[in-house]
């Protein structure tokens, strides 16, 4: 690759609450995974307050990258969204990693801020923080808001629902009005992934009229679907997954 690889940072004179939130995110999942491992705890557990110093930051010096970076990133990456969902982002996978109440705290006194329940991609978290505290909260009261916003998002991406809002090719693939289309195809197969493994274990099946029913089992379908039709047509297209070898 020639592209210039130019590297930036932000500060607290010149803050990037949505660059960092997402570090933070990052690390905190990063924990979770090495934490599994009896021989990676130690590295894991470094993550994890890596994670918790970043998120400070994030809070503590706000503000948008698009400010100090913007001649930089613009167009192409500029924060439409705002800072807002990567911050609560953030919280939630601390909250998931630490377990600690002030994050969940942190997340219902900033959850006003997350709206657009029906988005998720690198510019706006906010279905993904509805499905994640959902799982998070199984079965608990405190969780009904997350469900419902959650279970909206399921009702928009889903094709036989009457409150679709998402395109479909011929093909089956999902399709939104925007450049890199897969990287909505993709990253929505995963939110439907894990909100299929909360709904079995809630043994809960989402209304979203018309007779329709979203069950875990056709969660899973609509993803695997996704992810058969990407890997099956990307000989043919330049994409934005890496297609396996053998094809």
């Amino acid at each position: 690759m020639d592209t210039p690889r130019t590297s930036f940072f932000v500060s607290k004179e010149n803050p990037g609450s949505e660059v960092s939130a997402e570090i933070a995110a990052a690390l905190s999942a990063s924990s979770i995974a090495f934490k599994k491992f009896k021989h990676n705890v130690g590295y894991s557990e470094r993550l994890l307050q890596r994670a918790i110093m970043v998120f400070e930051f994030a809070d503590k010096y706000r503000g948008s990258y698009n400010d100090s970076l913007g001649p930089f990133v613009c167009p192409f990456y500029c924060d439409y969204g705002g800072y807002q969902d990567e911050l609560v982002w953030g919280a939630a996978w601390l909250l998931k990693a630490t377990k600690l109440p002030n994050y969940w705290n942190y997340i219902k006194q900033n959850i006003h801020n997350v709206k657009n329940y029906g988005e998720f991609g690198w510019d706006s978290k906010d279905a993904g923080i509805n499905v994640l505290i959902s799982k998070l909260l199984v079965n608990n009261p405190a969780s009904k808001p997350f469900n419902l916003n959650a279970d909206k998002f399921i009702c928009a991406v889903l094709p036989e629902s009457p409150l679709v809002s998402v395109s479909y090719s011929r093909g089956g693939l999902l399709f939104k009005t925007s450049g890199s289309n897969l990287q909505h195809a993709t990253s929505y197969s995963f939110l439907l992934m894990v909100y299929a493994g909360y709904l079995n274990t809630a043994n809960k099946k989402i209304d979203c009229g018309g007779g329709v029913l979203a069950s875990s089992r056709r969660l899973k379908q609509l993803a695997r679907s996704q992810v058969a039709f990407t890997l099956d047509k990307c000989i043919n297209f330049l994409t934005m997954v890496k297609c396996p070898s053998s094809h």
